[in-house]
């Protein structure tokens, strides 16, 4: 992934305006691509994950606007499905943790994380917002995601 950034998952081809790889992967396991969504528990080698559509700028107030909400902030996030996917995390995977108070990153070891569960973005969680990068049907990388 690089250097994190505070603001990431810009949408990618087929992602129907959804940042990252969107939010209509299909059933089953979860492909490779950029993801969004919740962790909600993390085990010793999976995360329980509750997909979800992120969505930035115009798109997110029309997307919004479908929904019936009025979106007042530049970003809104459409969460419909509740159904949670444990995803296998790679042995060796990164997580980039939001250190509070100064909304930077830490470089973490999956297996250390989180450094501080009750820091700005409590993980894991039901609101536990990330990124996870799935390469080889494996996250070999997790960005929690910043929100203003």
């Amino acid at each position: 992934m690089g250097t994190p950034e505070l603001y990431s998952g810009a949408p990618r081809p087929g992602s129907d305006g959804a940042g990252g790889s969107g939010c209509a992967p299909g059933a089953g396991q979860l492909p490779d691509g950029v993801w969004f969504g919740y962790v909600s528990a993390k085990g010793g080698s999976s995360v329980d994950f509750d997909l979800a559509c992120l969505y930035t700028g115009d798109v997110a107030i029309a997307r919004g606007a479908e929904d019936g909400v009025e979106v007042d902030i530049d970003y809104y996030i459409r969460n419909n499905n509740p159904a949670l996917r444990t995803v296998p995390v790679a042995t060796a995977a990164t997580v980039y943790e939001i250190e509070a108070p100064t909304i930077d990153f830490l470089t973490v070891a999956f297996a250390d994380w989180p450094v501080d569960p009750t820091g700005y973005t409590p993980c894991p969680t039901d609101w536990c917002g990330v990124w996870l990068f799935v390469n080889g049907g494996e996250v070999t990388e997790i960005l929690e995601q910043y929100f203003p």
